[in-house]
């Protein structure tokens, strides 16, 4: 959710980072709630996934780009990836991937 994104991030430039970041969700917003997708592209993803290892790290690049190439399906992602549908919806568990 934009809570979990935004309660994530450790906001090292503190109240003024956090306004320039909800001032670019507003202009962005199509509806009256803020949705993840109004956030600017980095504060999109929880803190927690930037500091995963690169392996982890190309594995979620990996699932995120297989579920965008298939429109989200998840049989046809895991099929496309070379594992099963559950070991998919683990790894998106695991790796903090929104679908």
């Amino acid at each position: 959710s934009t809570i979990e994104a935004l309660v994530a991030r450790e906001w090292p430039g503190n109240l003024a980072e956090l306004s320039v970041v909800l001032r670019t969700a507003v202009r962005r917003r199509t509806s009256a709630n803020i949705a993840v997708s109004d956030l600017p592209e980095s504060y999109r993803t929880p803190q927690r996934v930037t500091r995963l290892a690169g392996r982890e790290r190309a594995e979620r690049q990996a699932i995120v780009d297989a579920l965008e190439e298939c429109g989200g399906n998840k049989v046809h992602a895991a099929a496309a990836l070379g594992i099963s549908r559950s070991t998919l919806y683990v790894r998106i568990r695991a790796l903090d991937i929104p679908v």
